[in-house]
């Protein structure tokens, strides 16, 4: 079965300054880890990246650049996007589609908007196996509690379903 890693938002705006997501290091870390097995094992990677007409994320800024941690290679797939949610107005979908992805992995930055807002959108296509890596981060926010889901998650109560854990068997992670 065909597979692919969706990594989102991992850009230089939201990993240094007021816009920096929690433990953004350690995240980026367990990202390249699992990219790393995600090429191995033959599953495309790709690489989506948020972009606005002003402010930190406008296009072609140093903001809007990946994050210089970030493992990103020539042979990854780079995506543009526009809003919280990685599919309208992207190629992602049909590039998904060319490649005969069955089941995704989604990872990123700003859990709380666009990784929650993409793993959304992906469950009820055209995926048999749609699962949350646990590497996601959200921005820190003053008076809001912000926690990191570092950690491998079966289940996600904020989509009211199960998500397998498909990063173990995609991937061969132990």
């Amino acid at each position: 079965m065909q597979a692919a890693l969706l990594i989102i938002d991992v850009q230089h705006a939201l990993c240094s300054g007021e816009h920096k997501a929690f433990e953004v290091e350690r995240v980026i870390e367990r990202i390249d880890s699992v990219a790393r097995k995600a090429r191995s094992a033959g599953a495309a990677v790709v690489l989506i990246q948020r972009e606005s007409l002003d402010g930190p994320l406008r296009f072609g800024t140093q903001g809007w650049k990946l994050a210089q941690e970030l493992e990103a290679l020539p042979t990854d797939i780079y995506v543009r996007k526009q809003a919280t949610d990685s599919f309208p107005h992207t190629s992602l979908h049909s590039v998904l589609q060319e490649r005969g992805v069955k089941s995704l992995v989604i990872c990123g930055l700003q859990s709380e908007f666009c990784v929650d807002t993409t793993t959304r959108r992906a469950t009820p296509s055209c995926w048999s196996k749609t699962g949350t890596l646990g590497l996601a981060t959200a921005a820190c926010r003053r008076r809001r509690s912000v926690r990191t889901t570092t950690k491998q998650s079966p289940t996600s109560p904020a989509l009211g379903h199960a998500l397998q854990p498909c990063p173990r068997v995609i991937f061969g992670l132990g």
